[in-house]
């Protein structure tokens, strides 16, 4: 059986008896499972059964008060309701037992569970496979270009991550496409995303825009998938389908609900009028991405017109998950002003600032990095070019600080 990365900090929390445990992510990549299997003695209930989220919504405190106070309840967002009971039935728990551990595939009810539980709740953002898990490498460690991350990283085997990247993109993160009975082939990979778009996506969007535009949904979700690793512009993506701007807004934001995107924002500690204040939109799913965009098989994605933003969007996504995995939600920002200086990502770390770019070149140059200042100026880490080489490196650079060149299956 796969192990996930995530299953060691909810299990802490399962042992700890935090009282509320939110599990909440994209669809089809593996939630339940995991979360069922971490703690079989729990009672499980799922409002995906229509009787369930009835009863669940036309009469919350009873529905909470016939079920034990040890329970999985999947699909909570069909009754975010039950909160506010669950929050009554572990403030009246006087056996200190009381446990509920919550499912989601909306990541609406992040805010509402931190806002009623606030410290009863751990919260933990379940994402599709990691290079990590495909390739059954430990680490204990979330990515920083620090001199104790590189120590560690760079004595684990990377080669066997470095010769599937461009699969890894192609394939993307869930779990059916990776440990299948048998390989997959280009028609496997098309069904299972057809599937998936027919049975996870269409139903969810017909609640928001209903069944008439559904062939302009389809072709919103083209033009995001098009612009994945790049800034924001909702203008542009609303002229390109044909909807207003505060459509787009809508239908992002819809996205990012379901998990389907990540927004990055922009760096929030620059003081100036130079930096242009927009996100980043990348698809959480390169497979998904690549299937929108019928960008078909690794080779045709690897030369390809989206290359460049594919691999970033791998990396960050890589980066993303080896915080989350770990119960973390980072700070992540990236750069980019109106002298055109950019800086693709910014982990920020307490006081230090770890500023990285991504490119495909195999000797990227020292000159690249000269809009690390920017973000160096009070808040000093080491920096990083990743590449799609397997060269490791330390740049001599005329700042005091070290620069690396760091391979993306170094992550």
């Amino acid at each position: 059986m796969l192990k996930r990365e995530i299953e060691s900090p909810i299990s802490n929390d399962i042992a700890l008896s935090t009282k509320v445990i939110l599990v909440s992510g994209l669809k089809k990549v593996g939630k339940s499972y995991i979360v069922r299997s971490l703690d079989s003695r729990k009672e499980y209930i799922s409002l995906s059964n229509l009787e369930n989220k009835e009863f669940a919504n036309d009469n919350p405190k009873l529905f909470i008060a016939n079920h034990s106070g040890n329970i999985i309840i999947d699909e909570i967002q069909e009754a975010p309701v039950l909160l506010d009971f669950i929050e009554e039935a572990i403030e009246g728990d006087i056996t200190g037992l009381c446990q509920y551990i919550l499912i989601s595939s909306d990541n609406t009810i992040i805010p509402k569970a931190r806002q009623i539980f606030k410290d009863k709740v751990s919260i933990f953002n379940f994402m599709g496979l990691s290079a990590r898990e495909i390739h059954n490498i430990s680490i204990d460690m979330a990515f920083c270009p620090d001199e104790k991350y590189m120590n560690t990283r760079k004595h684990s085997s990377i080669k066997r991550v470095h010769n599937n990247i461009y699969k890894n993109i192609w394939l993307g993160s869930f779990p059916q496409l990776h440990f299948s009975d048998k390989e997959i082939k280009l028609e496997d990979w098309m069904q299972f995303f057809d599937d998936y778009y027919s049975e996870y996506i269409k139903p969810e969007i017909f609640t928001l825009i209903g069944k008439k535009q559904e062939f302009q949904f389809i072709s919103f979700l083209r033009a995001i998938a098009t612009r994945t690793a790049t800034i924001l512009d909702y203008n542009s993506i609303a002229n390109t389908v044909g909807i207003s701007p505060k459509t787009t807004k809508q239908w992002i934001q819809k996205l990012e609900d379901m998990g389907l995107i990540y927004l990055l924002p922009c760096y929030p500690d620059y003081i100036g009028d130079r930096l242009i204040k927009a996100n980043k939109i990348y698809f959480a799913d390169t497979g998904l991405c690549c299937y929108l965009t019928k960008w078909i098989n690794p080779d045709v994605i690897e030369h390809g017109a989206l290359a460049d933003a594919l691999f970033e969007t791998y990396c960050v996504m890589e980066i993303l998950k080896s915080y989350r995995n770990k119960g973390i939600e980072p700070e992540l920002s990236h750069y980019k002003d109106k002298d055109k200086r950019v800086i693709d990502l910014i982990i920020t770390i307490g006081n230090k600032n770890y500023p990285i770019l991504f490119k495909r070149l195999e000797n990227p140059k020292e000159s690249m990095t000269r809009p690390f200042s920017v973000v160096w100026n009070h808040h000093n880490g080491a920096g990083a070019i990743i590449t799609s080489d397997t060269n490791y490196t330390e740049m001599q650079t005329k700042y005091n600080l070290p620069i690396y060149t760091i391979p993306a299956s170094f992550i």
